[in-house]
This record gives structure tokens, sequence and C-alpha cells, in this order.
């Protein structure tokens, strides 16, 4: 009982949610309700479905000698919507007691998978185990996702590397410190979640997190947790984390970015459907609705006036009464920012003395046409501030918005103010504009015009005719003339005609006509401009007078009119100008005089339009013409004056300047030879204290005068530093003379004006007199401060480098002069070559040396030859050295050349190391059985492995820069669009791929690929990076395993059919033949009669037991039989079993006995029919194979379930002939029996037993089989049984005592075998029925139906014209209600699972099994015709 209990597993298995198998020796004998609610049933047969000859093998091994497989075996299982899922399966031992082996298989999700990611793919554990956990390192090494693992108290036992980066410590200062430090710390800040929710469930709980960096960055990382505590690999609390810091911030700033743009949205219309006549009422509005939304305390829009390029207040606002409002530091703070204010940049700045307080200020730019057209500022607390710089750039938008509405007034305000001065400057000038219409023969005429002509001062309209006969008529051909020129050819006109002005004489108009098409109305657009030009004519008269006289200068003369338009040269003007052209020209005077002024403007008009404020302008300017190159001239512009005083005109008298400018520059530039030479002249009287006799004047840029030095007789001593001063008062005593005091040179320090010192160095010798006593010392000194500078900054330096050069790891620096003497030897490497810098320094390259000496020699040479840099590697003392040698430069030449020695010993070993190491990966890469490939974003392959001539036949160069496409077969193309019109990212959306590629030869391949999305080293390009395998062959064994699959389905199928068919044309016989044997022993035999019939019978009876098993063993094979969970009561089924063997037992001399437990229910629910099989052919066994002793059946409870079944064990004792143990393990196999002698002796199949484990098995039991110590054979199983609690109303049997009798009813048979027609018949008149009709087939059958009324139908299911079905249903659809309700018993000699769906389908009530008994037969018939006299009743 123990062994058993400890076997029964089957809840511990069902608790695991996920697929998971039991199997033995031969077949599947558990499949786990995880298993049996999601997945398609897997086949008995274990060796079915594990295809994989290695692994078959590996189990059966197993089987043998109880070595577990040490495989990962990949495989899918179907989901039963369809669906495939990949799972990796495990296998592990069950312990038993029991002579059998069990072996539990488990699916796993797929965790890793390698390289290959075949269907049906094994690899062994060992080898896989350090790819797997070398590949899981690099993930959780190079993830962007973070991984923690805690313990049940918060403290970290694992983090990735990515925690401790984001955290901002090392792994290390983290692992073993509780998380609660973190938040107390202020480092981590919980937003959503919680570690104890996290321990309270066993489902993933979302936590997330910011993390407060000590940079002040702030992190959002969103986390998922899930209590993994009792797992027995992590025991612990595992954290996924990702960053999502930028979707976080970003969604802050998008609704930020909306009520900003929303705001600003409403400003602008409100600006767009206002009258901006007055924009400083508009602009109050929105300054005030921008300030409330931005929190601030004061508000100005300043505007910048372009003349004066000032800011001018325009608009205040305030939320505070008592606030101080700033004008004047507000506008500093925008004049220090207008640069970056011009670039259209947004400005966030501390507010003027308001940093203590908290309060910035906000600058908006207003811009328009990339002009800086004011400024929008706001006060605002810190404090209350929501936005960032960078957020509060889209009020660029509100600046631009109020620049636009600004010019936008301004324009308005302009265009009124033009159209009123339009019609002024009209009237003034004398002039007015027209547009004639072609189509109407209008002409519309301005005021001005209109003016003109003496037709008012208003605009009007005239007909073409009127306007044209106010011109007089020997200038009006000339005008309508070129009017009609113009229109025909869209050309400009112009000329002059008269009319008769209204107060007297005759006025000279000039005017302009000018045509264009109109594309609006397709027409043509004639406009014109006209101006009185009387008065210029009376002027230029008057010019050519004046002229005459000007004629007689020998100075260059121009002459031009009120619109600097030439009229006059003289002949010194035209020779000026150019002798060929300017004694005709005719222009404006800056086409004629190219003159540059002092403000950078050009055009001598300039100067004349400054006359008009005058009457004379006079200055010097340089003037080029077309004949004379720039020169400089002295002008003279002299308004001319008409008779009445009216300026007419402007005369130029130009006079060259250029000998006095030359004379001028000559002496320009010896005094600033003198002034701006650094070197100062001096002279000074030694035996006067160095008194200066003469100093020159660029001693001013030493701050003194000249003048000033020799006028107040200074001492040359008293501008020199005190500490010098004592050096030259030393020497000058030391170089007395007899002729005098000898001068010296040499650097000093002297006293600026200024008070500073600077270093000087001079040059000087002796003056003397004509006896040769020195009177003077004279010479030069000069400013030699930078040099002194330089000269300390490079000492300074060659102290830093010495320094620099010593502390260089593994690094040594030394320079040569050209004669190869060492000047500096430094670094760290002279402890290891057993020397020092003193070996080096002032040595020559002859007396030491690193390398041979010659090699060294003749790389120097090429550095002071040919300036080149060398560089070398070397060997001293076991260690590799890398040595540069380039030229120190100075003057262009080169003065030092610069060694650099650095050790390279370990840079060497991991060079060389990798260069193994990629001479290993590359024979790896190119001996592989994967194609390994890289494609870019456009499917162009990047990289190909060069094994792809062993699979392709392509060379590597053939395949590189081609799209993959190329050499995808044609039919998978258009699988290969659909796929990519499908998917916005094709390559990361689909890792797993298949196609098909046709080789070189033609030949075309089956290829699986498996392929992720990485970056390039720069990170600036994707790359579809993967492996691709050749599945030819794999595929091909595929479809032939499929082809096999159905075979074999249509070879059970065939085999089932047989079965059935024979199974019926065996019974229909058969049942003639037991039922007359029965019919006769009834019938009183004699003796010797009633021996035969009993051998008869007993005959018949075992052929149909054999034909039964067969059939139920191939039902119960093919999964075709389902159980039925109806009211059963187990003692009474016993009863029954035991009953019917008692004449057997007895027979045979044996006690046959029962032990029932009587805490077993009355009532279960379970299949009756396969329950009282498993037991009667138990209990037939244990009869037929013992002669003596005794056969004991028992039943135990053995407790409750989980699920609250009954759990009964069922035990079968015997003391017959046994089982030997060499035989026990395969007593259960269909067609097997413990030996040929059993068979021949006791006869059977061999399938009994094989029957009885299988429907075990379907109750959810296993039998077992034991050895009886006394002799014989014990069987047990234990079932669960579902308990039926129902209170029962069970009517007694009435057991018959009395003959049997059917007298009274009427009884209605179909059957077309005549045999059994004649064998109903008898027994039917032997009960006595009261009527009987037969029907030889079913149209026969409904007509006596629809003849008679009967009480019960016995109706063949297979039967000419109409089967049995087609019968029942026509019935059960009669519209007669007694007759549509008689009961309906099938006969046939199909089993019942074959037929019961059909049969309650069609309404029959109850079946008959061919061959049947008479005890069966009046057993069904008494029971629906009492059932059908009650209901009557």
């Amino acid at each position: 009982m123990s062994n058993f209990k400890q076997f029964d597993i089957s809840d511990f298995l069902n608790e695991i949610k996920e697929p998971l198998f039991l199997m033995d020796e031969e077949e599947i004998i558990f499949w786990n309700d995880y298993s049996r609610d999601h997945f398609v049933d897997l086949p008995l047969e274990w060796e079915a479905w594990f295809s994989k000859p290695e692994l078959i093998d590996q189990i059966q091994k197993f089987f043998e000698d109880g070595e577990v497989p040490n495989s990962r075996y990949f495989k899918s299982l179907e989901y039963k919507d369809g669906t495939m899922r990949r799972f990796e399966w495990s296998f592990t031992n069950l312990p038993s007691t029991y002579n059998s082996r069990f072996l539990i298989v488990k699916a796993n999700p797929i965790r890793y998978m390698g390289e290959n990611t075949e269907e049906n793919f094994l690899i062994d554990k060992n080898i896989q185990a350090v790819e797997e956990l070398s590949y899981m390192q690099s993930i959780l090494n190079n993830s962007h996702d973070l991984i923690a693992i805690l313990d049940e108290k918060g403290n970290y036992k694992f983090i990735s590397d990515s925690v401790g980066e984001k955290l901002g410590f090392p792994v290390e200062a983290i692992v073993g410190r509780n998380f609660n430090d973190f938040i107390q710390a202020g480092i981590l800040q919980l937003v959503k979640g919680s570690f104890e929710e996290v321990l309270e469930s066993d489902r993933e709980v979302a936590v997330d997190f910011w993390i407060n960096r000590q940079s002040g960055e702030r992190i959002y990382l969103e986390s998922f947790a899930k209590n993994l505590l009792h797992h027995p690999e992590i025991n612990g609390v595992l954290f996924s984390s990702r960053d999502i810091t930028d979707f976080i911030q970003m969604d802050r700033d998008l609704q930020k970015r909306y009520e900003i743009e929303n705001l600003i949205n409403q400003v602008s219309a409100h600006l767009i459907n206002a009258t901006l006549t007055q924009p400083e009422v508009e602009f109050q509005f929105l300054l005030e609705k921008f300030g409330q939304f931005l929190h601030a305390e004061l508000g100005y829009i300043w505007i910048l006036n372009r003349e004066t390029d000032e800011l001018e207040l325009l608009n205040t606002w305030t939320s505070r009464v008592d606030s101080q409002q700033k004008f004047v530091e507000i506008q500093k703070e925008i004049q220090a920012r207008k640069n970056r204010l011009e670039k259209g940049m947004i400005k966030l700045v501390d507010c003027p003395e308001g940093k203590e307080d908290g309060r910035v200020l906000l600058l908006i730019p207003m811009i328009s046409i990339n002009k800086l057209r004011g400024v929008l500022s706001y006060e605002i607390d810190k404090k209350k501030l929501e936005h960032n710089e960078k957020q509060l750039q889209i009020f660029r938008q509100l600046g631009d918005i109020l620049a636009g509405a600004y010019a936008g007034s301004l324009l308005t305000r302009r265009i009124q103010r033009n159209e009123s001065l339009l019609a002024t400057t009209e009237r003034l000038s004398k002039s007015g504009s027209w547009r004639y219409s072609t189509q109407k023969d209008l002409f519309y005429i301005s005021g001005g015009l209109a003016e003109l002509f003496g037709l008012g001062v208003e605009p009007l309209t005239c007909e073409f005719t009127a306007l044209i006969y106010k011109i007089d008529k020997d200038t009006r051909s000339e005008f309508v003339k070129k009017l009609k020129k113009s229109i025909a050819e869209k050309s400009q006109e112009s000329g002059e005609f008269t009319i008769q002005h209204p107060t007297g004489g005759t006025a000279y108009i000039f005017y302009e006509i000018e045509t264009r098409e109109n594309f609006l109305n397709q027409g043509m657009e004639v406009t014109g401009f006209c101006t009185d030009v009387t008065h210029k004519r009376a002027a230029e008269e008057h010019l050519r007078l004046q002229s005459q006289i000007l004629a007689q200068v020998s100075d260059p003369i121009v002459v031009t009119d009120l619109d600097m338009q030439v009229i006059y040269l003289n002949e010194a003007a035209i020779q000026l100008c150019c002798p060929e052209t300017a004694a005709t020209f005719r222009g404006n005077v800056d086409d004629l005089l190219n003159c540059q002024l002092e403000n950078g403007e050009k055009g001598i008009s300039r100067l004349m339009k400054k006359v008009r404020d005058g009457n004379v302008w006079k200055g010097e300017l340089s003037v080029e013409t077309k004949h004379t190159r720039n020169s400089p001239f002295e002008i003279s512009i002299k308004s001319i004056f008409s008779e009445n005083q009216k300026r007419i005109g402007f005369s130029i008298i130009l006079r060259s300047l250029t000998d006095k400018k030359e004379s001028e520059k000559l002496a320009a530039r010896a005094r600033m030879i003198a002034e701006n030479s650094p070197a100062v002249l001096f002279q000074v009287d030694p035996n006067d204290n160095y008194r200066i006799e003469f100093i020159s004047e660029n001693i001013s840029q030493f701050g003194y005068q000249s003048a000033d030095l020799m006028g107040k007789r200074v001492s040359f001593l008293e501008l020199v530093h005190p500490a010098d001063r004592e050096s030259i008062i030393g020497l000058r005593d030391s170089r007395k003379t007899d002729s005098g005091i000898l001068s010296f040179s040499g650097e000093y320090r002297i006293k600026t004006a200024s008070g500073d010192y600077v270093w000087v160095e001079d040059k000087t010798s002796d003056v003397k007199d004509f006896e040769g006593h020195i009177t003077f010392h004279q010479g030069i000194f000069q400013d030699i401060t930078e040099r002194k500078n330089f000269e300390q900054f490079k000492e300074e330096k060659e102290k830093q480098y010495r320094m620099l050069a010593s502390q260089i790891p593994g690094t040594n620096i030394f320079l040569l002069d050209k004669n190869r003497q060492y000047i500096l030897a430094e670094g760290t490497n002279f402890e290891h070559w057993g020397l020092s810098r003193e070996d080096f320094e002032g040595k020559y390259l002859k007396d030491i040396s690193l390398t041979d000496r010659e090699e060294v020699s003749e790389i120097l040479d090429r550095v002071y030859q040919d300036q080149e840099v060398v560089e070398s590697e070397f060997e001293f003392k076991d260690r590799k050295y890398h040595r540069v040698i380039r030229p120190i430069l100075e003057n262009g030449q080169v003065e030092y050349a610069l060694s650099i020695i650095r050790d390279v010993t370990e840079e060497y070993l991991a060079k060389k190391q990798l260069e193994e190491s990629e001479e290993k990966y590359r024979t790896l890469v190119e001996e592989s059985t994967e194609i390994i490939f890289s494609l870019t974003d456009t499917y162009v392959f990047e990289y190909i492995s060069p094994n792809v001539k062993q699979f392709l036949g392509y060379e590597v160069e053939e395949v590189l820069g081609r799209s993959f496409f190329d050499f995808l077969y044609p039919d998978d193309l258009d699988v290969f669009q659909n796929m990519l019109n499908e998917s916005q990212d094709f390559l990361s959306e689909n890792q797993y791929l298949e196609f098909r590629l046709p080789h070189k030869n033609g030949e075309i391949r089956v290829f699986n690929s498996n392929g992720k999305i990485i970056w390039d080293k720069d990170g600036k390009r994707r790359l579809y990076t993967g492996i691709a395998r050749d599945i030819s062959k794999l595929k091909q064994a595929q479809k032939e395993l499929v082809k096999a699959k159905e075979n074999a389905e249509e070879a059970s199928r065939i085999k089932s059919q047989f079965l059935s068919v024979m199974s019926h044309e065996i019974r229909t016989p058969m049942n003639a033949v037991i039922g007359l044997s029965h019919f006769l022993m009834e019938d009183d035999p004699r003796p010797d009669q009633l021996e035969n019939l009993k051998t008869l019978q007993f005959s018949a009876e075992n052929l149909m037991a054999l034909i039964n098993d067969i059939l139920d063993y191939n039902k119960i094979d093919s999964g075709k039989i389902e159980l039925e969970h109806l009211p059963l009561d187990l003692r009474h089924l016993l009863h029954r079993i035991v009953h019917s063997h008692s004449f057997q037992s007895h027979e045979k001399g044996l006690k046959i006995s029962c032990e029932i437990d009587e805490s077993i229910p009355q009532w279960v629910l379970a299949d009756s029919v396969r329950m009282g099989q498993v037991i009667n052919n138990l209990v037939s066994n244990a009869i037929k194979f013992t002669e003596k002793g005794f056969v004991k059946i028992g039943l135990q409870e053995n407790g409750i379930d989980s699920e609250g079944r009954t759990r009964i064990q069922f035990r079968f004792e015997d003391t017959g002939i046994g089982i030997p143990k060499d035989k026990a393990e395969r007593i259960f196999d269909a067609f097997t029996q413990a030996s040929s002698d059993t068979t021949r002796k006791y006869g059977g199949t061999g399938l009994g037993l094989a029957i009885v484990k299988r429907l075990v098995e379907l109750f959810g039991g296993e039998i077992h089989y034991y050895p009886n110590p006394s002799g014989g054979s014990i069987f047990e199983f234990e079932v669960p049984f579902e308990v039926y609690q129902k209170q029962l109303e069970v009517a007694q049997e009435t057991t018959h005592v009395a003959s049997r009798s059917l007298e009274g009813y009427a009884v209605l048979v179909a059957e077309d075998n005549a045999v059994n027609q004649v064998l109903i018949k008898k027994f039917l008149q032997k009960w006595n029925v009261g009527y009987l009709e037969l029907a030889e087939d079913g149209r026969s059958a409904l007509d006596k139906f629809e003849q008679d009324m009967f009480d019960i139908l016995l109706l063949d299911l297979q039967m000419p014209n109409l089967d049995g079905f087609e019968v029942a249903k026509k019935i059960r659809s009669h519209s007669n209600a007694k007759k549509a309700n008689i009961p309906i018993l099938a006969l046939t000699a199909s089993s019942l699972e074959e037929v019961k769906n059909e049969m309650l389908e069609a309404g029959i009530d109850d079946y008959i099994p061919k061959p049947f008994s008479p005890e069966v037969l009046y057993e069904k018939l008494s029971k629906y015709l009492r059932s059908r006299s009650f209901l009557s009743d």
C-alpha cells in the first residue's frame, strides 16, 4: 500500500503549470492537466513522438540500466487553436519500488538556444552549459535593461553592471547593502509599488522609482519585480528595470508645450481679428494674459527705435500693487544680451538686484524679417517658474507674433499717411498718373494730373477723346502713336507734349507709358506718368548761358540741373573724364565722377544734396573717372540761380591735389619711420651723472616726452631700476680711464611714465672730442621685455618638461644637438636599464647608446638632413621598446633631435595574442557549418563568411555589395514583399526567417536564419547580423516524415474499418448460433443434447469474447473510447459479476469471495460498462488460471484527494499458476501471455490484461502485478471517483420467479436477416407476445408502423431502402404524439461507441448488441414495456 501511495504523484504533477508527461518502457501513461487543457494530445507510443534515433536510444538505455538521458531536446507542441510553441525538454527519473522504470519528461521555456533553431534538435547539456553561461553574462553586461536580485530583507544579492552605472556606485559598493539605505540617503525615491507588495504576491508587481544621482541628474526607472524566493536557483526577489527618463520628461514637456501653444494660438487669433491702429490696447491684453500664465510679477513690452537704436517702453503690467518697476536696470540687461536676442534666443537671467530673493527675468525677442523689433520681458519668482530655458524657447512664436502685429500696425499707419502724402506730392511736384482701359476706352487720372489739365484737383475718369484733345495738335499725334506702340508691343515709351495752361501760356509735359499683361483678367494694363517740366526747360536755357562764362576757367567744371543730370562740361572736364565720350555725355553726375565720401558712401550727388541747405560746399576728395585713376582733388560745389534767384542747378569745380599730396606723403613717411622705430636714440654725458643730452621722440613709447627729458636735464640713471642702477654705477667706477669713462652695453630695466618697469638692451659707443677725450656716450636701446619673459617662460617650461618626462610610465626622452651630444635625458626606464640620466647628459652618442651606434647615427642623419620623423623598434634587456626621433626646428633649421622611447612589451604581447585569437576565430568562421552574414538597412550584404562558396558556390566578392533579393528564389520574392509591406521595421521584428536560395549551379537550397539588429562601433548605422543554416536535407526528411505519418494514419483507418466490417459480418451469424443454443437449452433437452449445446454455447461465447477483445483494444488504442460519468453502485456491480462466474468457480471447486470496505460510498460517478469490463476480465482470468484454492476480490477506500474525489483500491488475489518473474513485465502487452503452453492449455488472445491496463489508465489509475507469496497472482490498482451526492430513488429489482411473459404487448421487429428474424420470432412467441409483426427493410417497417399501434420497436440499424437511423428519425417526427414516443431499441452488430452519437441524434432509446442473449433481450424489452405501461396508466 505504501509503495503505491509513494508512486501516486499525479496530483503533484497536475500542479505544474508547464507541459509534462510520464512514460514507461512501452508508452506515455500520464499527461498532466495543464497539457490536456492547452495542447493537442500526444500519441501513446512515445517512440512516435521522439523522432531522433539517438534520443530514442538514450531513452531505451534508461529503461534498461536507469541512466537518465543527458541531453537537451528542442521540439514544439501544438496549441488547441493550431498555433505552435517551441520548448526545451528535460528528463527526470521517477523513483519507484516497482520493477518497471518511469521517466518524467518536462517542457521548459527556451532560455537560450545557441546557434541552432531546428525544430527537432538535440544537444549535449555539458557542451551547452558553458556557452549558455557566457551568453547570459554577455547579455547582462551589455543590455540596457537593469537586473537586480534582493533577498527577503531587501539586501542586494546580485546586480548587473548597468545598475551600478545608473546609481553612480561600483557594483561591489551596492551588493550586500539594503535598498532602504539608498532611500534614506535620498538616492532612491519610490513612485509606484513597494517591496512589501512584491513579497506578498506571486505575480509580477510594477515598482517605479526616481534615482537622484550625486551629479544632480535624475533618472526614472520603470521596474517589474517578482517574488522568486522559492525558486531553487534564484532564491530572491528579481527586479528588471529600464530607464524611461526621456519618455517621462518628454511627456511633461509635450504637455507644457501644448498649453503654451494653445495660449499662443488664442492670442494670435485675437490679434488677427483686432484692428491694429492702436496696438498698445491689444498688447496690454496679451501682456496680462501671458503674465498670469507664467505666474509673473511684472511685464513689459519694449520697442526698438530704429533711428536711435534705443529701447522705448510701449506697455507695462504688474500683478502686485507694491511692485517696484526698474526700467533702467531691465534696459541694461536687454542691451547686454542684445546679440543673442537678435539671433532669436529666449534668455532666462537673474533679475537686476534680485538674486537674493530668487527672481528671474524672462526675455523674449520680437523678430520680424530677421531683425530685432523689440523685447517682451517678465519678472518671475523662481519658485513659481514651471519651465526651463529650453522649454521656454517656444515663446519665440509669441515674440514673432507681436513683432508682426506691431509691424502691421506701423504699415497700416504708413499706408494711410502715404496716400495723403502722394496727393500732396503730386500737387507740389506738378505731376500725376493715369491708367488707360483698352476695353472701355477710358482714362483714369489722378488728382495731380487733373490739376495739370485744368480739370480740378480730384481723381476722375475721362473718355479717350476728351483727354486727347486737351493736348496741343502738333504733339498730339506723337503721343497717340507711342500709346498704340506701347499697347501693341507691351513696351515702355516716353516723350513730351504741350498743353495750354489754364492760367495762360504753354506748359511742357514729360510723359512715360508702360503696357503690361494683366494676368487676372487676361487683358492689357496701360499706365502712365506725367510731369510738368516747363520750369526745367527754362532752367536749362539759363544754365547754358552760365556755362559759356565757366568755359573760360582752366580747372575742370561740370554743370548739372537739380536732378543731378549733367548739362555742361568745359574742355578741362572733358579731358579729365574721357576725351572720346564726355563731350556728348548726358546722364547722372555719379556715372561721370566716382568718389568715396568719408562716411563710406559713394557718389558726388550726395554732396550736392547738402548744398541745397546752403549755397556752397568745399572739401578734398578722391575722384575716379573712366579716363583718370583715383586721384585727390579739391572740390567746390555751388548752386546756380536764375534771374529771379530760384536755384536751377549746380556747378562743380575740381582742382587737382596730386603734387601736394605726394609731398606730404614723403614727409609723413620719414616722420613715421623715426617715430615708429622700436630703437630709441640717445646721447648722455657720463661726466655729469649720465645726464640726457639728446633722446629721440619715440621715447614716447615709454610714456615720456623727449623735450621734457632734455629740457629738465634729467639723468638717465633716474629712469633705471634701483638694483640695476647700482650695477651701472659699479661698472662706471671700474671703467674710468685717462681719456674718460668708457662706454659699456648691457641689459637692464627702466621705469616707464606709468611706474612699470620694462627690460631694455642698449648698444653704446664713445663720442670723443678732437683731443681724444670722451665727452658723451651715444647709442640706441630698445624694449626686450617680451624676450626676457619668453626666456623665463622657456626656463620654467624646461623644468616642467623635465619633471613630466621623468614621471611618464615606461617612457624616456632624450634631446641631442647637432654634435650628437645628449642635452637632456629623463624618464622612468633607467632603473630597469641599470643606468641613470647622468650616464647620458653631457655625453656623446659615441660614448653611450642603447642600440647599435651606427644604426642610430643613420637615423639622426635622416632627421637632421631630411627633417624626417623616424620610428623604429628594438629589444633591450628582454623588453620591447618603440622609438620615435623627430626634428626640433629653430628659424627653419633643425637644431635638435628629440628621441622618445616607450616600453611596449605589454602592447606587443597583447597584439600577438590578438593576432593569434583573430586567426583562431577566422578559422572558426571559415570552417563553420553556418553562413555568417551582415545586412544593411537596405538589405545589401555588408559581410559574408568565406564558407558561402561551400553552400552556394559563390565567391565572397560576388556577394558583397549586392542585395539579398538578388539571390532569393523568385517564388519567395512575393512572400517577402508582403511581409515587408505589413511591417514597419521588418528586420528588428523578424529574428527567425526561412527562405530558398538557388546554388550557383541552379540547385535550390532551403535555409533558415537567426539574426538581430546591432549598431556599428560608431553607433551611426544599423546592421542585421546573423547566421544562415542549410536545412535542405531537414526539409526533405520532414516531408518524408509527414508522408510516413499520413500512410500510418491511412493504414490505421483501413485497419479500423476492416475490423468494424468483420465484426459486423461475424456477429450476425453468431447471433443465430448463440441465440438458437440458448433457445434449445431452455427447451428441456436430453442430457446428451444438453452436453452438446453447452459445448456449442461455450465455443460461440469464446469466439465472441475474442472478437470483443480485439475490437475493444483497437478502440482504446485509437483513443476512441470516452468514459461516461453516470451513477454507479460498485457493490451491486461487483456482486453481479461474481455471481455470473459462480457456476464456473463452483464447477472447478474454487472459493470466490468479496471484501468491501464499509466506508466506500454507495454511489459514485463512473462508466459502469468499462468498470465492469475491467473487473470481469480480472475475475475471469483469476478463475481461468486457478485450478484449486481461492479467488478473492477486495475494495478499500484510501482517503480523499485534493479535488474531493474518493480514492478506491481494487485488489484481485488468486492461488493459480502465477506468472514467472522474467515474464511479469510484459503481461500487460497486447497479444502476450506468460508462455505458449498457457495459450494452448487455457486459450485466449492475450488482450485481456492489455485492455484492463488501458481502461484503468483512462479511469486515472495504474494497475500493478505482484506475485502471491502463497502462490498465484495479485493485481492492484487505485481509481479516484466522484461521490454522487443526490439521493437516488432506485426501484428495487423484482426477481421474476414466474416464467417470462410478454402477453398483451404488440411488438414490431425490423430485421433484414432471415435467420435473425426466425430467432427473434421464436423467443418472442415463447414469451407469449400479444402481437408480432416482422419487416424485412426500413420502408416496410414504416408502412406497418402506420397501419397498426405497437408498444415497442426492435430496429436493425443496417437495412436496405432505409436504414435504422432514418426510420427512427421519421417515427420521432410523427404527427401522432403517442406513436412518436414509442420505445425504439436498436439491434446491431456494431459497437456502442461507433453508433452512440447517431443513436442519440435519431432518438433511439437503447441498444441490444448482436449476438444477443435471451436474458439481455428480455431484460431490455420488459424494462421499456413496463415503463410505457406505467406512463399509460
